[in-house]
């Protein structure tokens, strides 16, 4: 019961903090007074290639199973549905999806899913090593907490992936093994190399729609730092979390607070919209109604 009314709870405070961050962007729309439809279209096309990215992987492991359009599709309902689902609700509806109509078993899914998260884990810590050789960064206070968390990222993960079938063994998960092959975590590092790289081409235009002038490797640190952000879920979403740890990070580069609000709030409704209409447009093909696809979570 008390689990339950708390995550009633997160899903009132997400929803609250997403009013608010309409209402601030609304206040502020002078800001985008040189946003132009190249600049939508570019958006929408970096932002789509992002999710198309994290389906290679399952594409690649699942080999025929599942085509990559539907693991794409997947992937936007999936993500549509944590932003607003607690305890990652939607990633539990793809697999689910999966099961059922694919027959892909909760096992393979969950071994595909860490080694997702593993090898995000080593690329954004690998990153962070070298984005601290930035001279804002070595100059904060924060830099000896972020250099101890970059190696301890890069280095454990880098150790999960280079002992995987030694740890499968220990903890008897023959799953892992099957997933954790030397291919598949050269593919996943690629994709998620790719997908990283789209990131951050999605900052650098979001920085030029605001006429913030800053360096590419700025940029990239900015994304790497506000990537990494997201390896800890505290709310549906991470609403909130991720619009702070953005004004934070930013200040660092001289972005008045004010500024890097109304930025990322224009990126964060943007992914809204853009989710929702991806995800809905795969129900749809897939002839569910979003009340229906709920159920799939209890699957």
């Amino acid at each position: 019961m008390f689990r339950k009314s708390l995550d009633y709870f997160k899903v009132l405070i997400s929803s609250s903090i997403l009013i608010f961050l309409v209402y601030y962007m609304s206040i502020n729309i002078e800001m985008l007074s040189k946003l132009s439809f190249f600049d939508i279209t570019l958006f929408i096309i970096i932002f789509l290639s992002f999710y198309l990215s994290l389906s290679l992987p399952f594409r690649y492991i699942l080999k025929r199973a599942v085509s990559l359009k539907s693991l794409f599709g997947l992937s936007l309902v999936s993500n549509f549905l944590n932003l607003f689902l607690p305890m990652k609700g939607g990633t539990l509806v793809r697999a689910s999806i999966l099961k059922k109509k694919y027959k892909v078993s909760i096992k393979k899914y969950t071994g595909i899913s860490i080694l997702l998260s593993v090898c995000s884990i080593f690329i954004l810590g690998s990153f962070s090593l070298i984005i601290l050789m930035d001279e804002r960064l070595s100059e904060s206070i924060y830099f000896h907490s972020l250099s101890f968390a970059a190696y301890f990222l890069s280095i454990s993960s880098l150790g999960v992936l280079v002992f995987s079938k030694w740890i499968s063994a220990q903890i008897e998960r023959d799953y892992l093994s099957d997933v954790f092959k030397m291919r598949n975590i050269f593919i996943t590092i690629l994709s998620y190399l790719m997908a990283t790289s789209i990131y951050i081409l999605r900052y650098i235009l979001i920085f030029k729609i605001f006429n913030i002038e800053l360096d590419y490797f700025s940029i990239s640190s900015i994304t790497i730092l506000h990537l990494s952000v997201g390896l800890f879920s505290i709310l549906p979403g991470n609403l909130g979390l991720k619009e702070l740890s953005f004004v934070g990070i930013t200040s660092l580069y001289g972005v008045p607070a004010g500024i890097s609000l109304v930025m990322i709030s224009f990126d964060r409704i943007l992914q809204i919209l853009l989710l929702s209409i991806g995800s809905s447009l795969y129900m749809s093909h897939l002839g569910l109604k979003f009340s229906k696809i709920l159920n799939y979570q209890k699957g």
